[in-house]
């Protein structure tokens, strides 16, 4: 049920209706707090970063990436971890330091290469 509603929440937020995406993670939420299950957690929290990020709430959107950044480093998650990479170097490059971005996402676009992993659509959108 989790993954369904986060998937469903992914198609939101790429097609842009960021208030449906909000719904389905936050239902997604209330279902994994119980559930323990840490990666898909990681990922929720990630997700929801970009909800900040879109409301414009820049401080709440890099507390969500650093918590899921130390969710997926303690799972060994090296795709999780590139795609904190990837939200910090846009936030970054949103506050005016696009240097500390690009270098943020090369370094993102390095590490999912190394797993043989590609963007998820969602996250494509928003770099592409």
């Amino acid at each position: 049920m989790t993954f369904t509603l986060t998937n469903l929440g992914e198609v939101a937020r790429t097609l842009g209706h960021y208030d449906e995406a909000r719904i389905y993670y936050e239902e997604s939420e209330a279902l994994l707090r119980t559930s323990g299950d840490r990666g898909d957690m990681a990922r929720l929290v990630h997700n929801l970063g970009y909800i900040a990020l879109h409301e414009g709430d820049n401080v709440r959107a890099e507390s969500q990436f650093r918590e899921s950044l130390v969710m997926f480093r303690q799972l060994g998650n090296r795709r999780g971890i590139a795609e904190c990479l990837a939200a910090f170097g846009g936030l970054k490059a949103r506050q005016g330091e696009p240097k500390w971005g690009a270098e943020m996402l090369g370094a993102a676009q390095t590490l999912l290469q190394a797993t043989g992993g590609a963007w998820w659509p969602a996250d494509r959108s928003r770099w592409s």
